[in-house]
């Protein structure tokens, strides 16, 4: 894929002829993103923080001219970097020409030389803000290594060679996770700021129409995944006194939502091959003060769907999916979320779709959805259609707890956006996921979690590693290497304020623990990326 101009597929490092500049209105790679368009010798060109880049950082990428008026140049990073160059001089034997160029090596940096009264137009496909060096870091005295125009490509703004990178220092940090966005959501963000309604307001009306459309059944939107939870708890009835069964083997959210109601997690095991929640273990658990299991989708996989319905029906309980990394996955041709009892999802800054924060509960049970659109509002009764339309209730009841969980117009605008991307964005996951497994399945030491990634959309990508190995010290040699990774996560039944979640051991969870290490996904990660991290972390063991 490359970018699309006048409907046309333009292949990078291509070009295509003809063009007239109303028709570079909208540019857009195949990650959706629209390019953002300046001219070589106008005063924007300075000016560099106006041009769009996955991820901008003031003075990331500096301009200077070295030949007056006559040359523009650049230092770009390595990496890679996407420009789209259009020119439409007068007299130019190209006149009218779009090229689109993927430029960058993992090792140097460019310097790119730009004729005056030429637009073009960049994306960052694998920035390294925290690694830039500024273009007064590179070499600029005769003799050393610089781009020259492609005499033979009759092209006078193609580029080649580099300068090296400063020594000592990884190439760039291919990050663990990190927020995904792009034009759209900012605009979207500025239209919302335009209208200075910044509470919750029609774009949550809207981003909740979405969303229920999306699973097919209603969907109430708050704050964040944890209050999903949190409500979700509640709404079913849950409180002091009460048990929910949940898997050790995650994030502290899911403990907290099931405490913040007054009821009791219960630390459960997991099945040490998948890592999910182990409903016969659940089962072993079960008191006469159980009144829900919370199954956890543990990097977007779902485990068994009927045995935890079954432990369910044989026991009165409700079920409350932790659905938090599994967003736009299916389970049996159905979309997650889609079915079952209730479903909480979150949107936070790195999930598959992100609202900035936010979160979603899923349900088929009116009383639990009005519960919660009550609840996140402070318990005000019948308050939510008044916000959806900019008003609030001046005279109302409160008949039980609430919370100040609800979402933000300025959250749900990011949100529709992001949502209308899940396709592409899930599918960049998947095949990421399965280059993974494809690359680390063989050796002897690392296992991959089993996914079927035909069907989960990974929020992240966690590997067993076997055999004696130090795990900080492994994660410091990645990080060296510019390689981030993560641990996910910390059992909760360890922490001070669950020590008494386990009533009865947690072998699988114990034994399991010490082997995982996450490696990085989101949609910015390449398969270059995935082939350099595969190649360093098996070194790495091999030593």
């Amino acid at each position: 894929m490359g970018v699309t101009v006048m409907d046309k597929k333009l292949s990078w490092n291509s070009l295509i002829e003809g063009v007239t500049l109303s028709e570079l209105r909208q540019i857009g790679d195949d990650r959706g993103t629209v390019l953002h368009m300046l001219r070589s010798d106008a005063p924007e060109f300075t000016r560099f923080g106006e041009c769009y880049f996955s991820e901008v950082l003031p003075g990331a990428i500096k301009a200077w001219k070295r030949h007056r008026a006559q040359t523009q140049n650049l230092a770009v990073p390595m990496g890679r970097i996407r420009m789209v160059i259009y020119d439409d001089r007068e007299g130019s034997a190209t006149r009218g020409q779009v090229q689109a160029l993927e430029l960058g090596r993992p090792d140097a940096y460019l310097r790119l030389r730009i004729p005056p009264g030429v637009w073009y137009g960049f994306t960052c496909v694998s920035p390294a803000p925290a690694l830039l060096v500024n273009c007064a870091d590179l070499p600029h005295e005769p003799g050393e290594t610089e781009a020259r125009p492609s005499e033979d490509a009759g092209i006078p703004y193609r580029w080649e060679g580099t300068a090296p990178m400063t020594q000592g220092k990884p190439e760039r940090l291919i990050r663990l996770s990190k927020s995904c966005l792009g034009p759209a959501e900012k605009r979207a963000v500025l239209a919302v700021l335009d209208g200075e309604f910044l509470g919750m307001g029609g774009e949550v009306r809207q981003f909740e129409q979405a969303l229920t459309e999306f699973f097919g059944r209603p969907a109430v939107c708050v704050v964040n995944g944890t209050a999903a939870l949190h409500l979700a708890v509640q709404a079913c009835g849950m409180g002091p006194g009460d048990e929910v069964l949940v898997p050790s083997l995650t994030y502290v959210a899911s403990f907290q939502a099931i405490s913040a109601t007054g009821a009791k997690p219960v630390a459960c095991d997991i099945d040490p091959e998948t890592c999910f929640l182990d409903w016969r273990d659940a089962e072993r658990r079960v008191t006469a003060r159980t009144k829900a299991v919370m199954p956890v989708h543990y990097t977007g996989g779902l485990g068994d769907l009927e045995g935890f319905s079954a432990l369910a029906r044989r026991h009165g309980l409700r079920v409350i999916e932790d659905a938090a990394h599994a967003l736009g996955g299916t389970y049996g041709g159905k979309r997650v979320g889609s079915f079952g009892d209730v479903a909480c999802f979150s949107f936070d800054g790195i999930k598959n779709v992100t609202s900035g924060e936010g979160g979603c509960v899923v349900t088929d049970d009116a009383s639990v959805l009005r519960k919660i659109q009550d609840a996140r509002l402070l318990g005000v009764e019948k308050d939510t259609e008044k916000r959806y339309t900019g008003r609030r209730s001046w005279e109302f009841d409160v008949t039980a707890q609430g919370w100040r969980y609800h979402m933000s117009s300025v959250m749900a605008a990011i949100g529709l956006e992001q949502l209308k991307r899940l396709p592409e964005m899930a599918a960049t996951r998947q095949r990421l996921a399965r280059c993974y497994d494809e690359r680390l399945r063989t050796h002897p030491r690392i296992r991959p979690l089993p996914r079927d990634y035909n069907t989960v959309v990974p929020h992240i990508y966690v590997v067993r590693i076997q055999g004696a190995w130090d795990r900080e010290t492994l994660r410091t040699q990645l990080l060296e290497k510019g390689i981030q990774t993560g641990i996910h996560y910390q059992p909760n039944h360890v922490l001070s304020l669950y020590r008494d979640a386990a009533a009865l051991p947690l072998p699988a969870t114990e034994t399991v623990f010490p082997d995982l290490l996450t490696l990085p996904l989101h949609p910015d990660v390449t398969e270059q990326d995935v082939e350099f991290i595969c190649t360093q972390l098996q070194a790495l063991l091999h030593d």
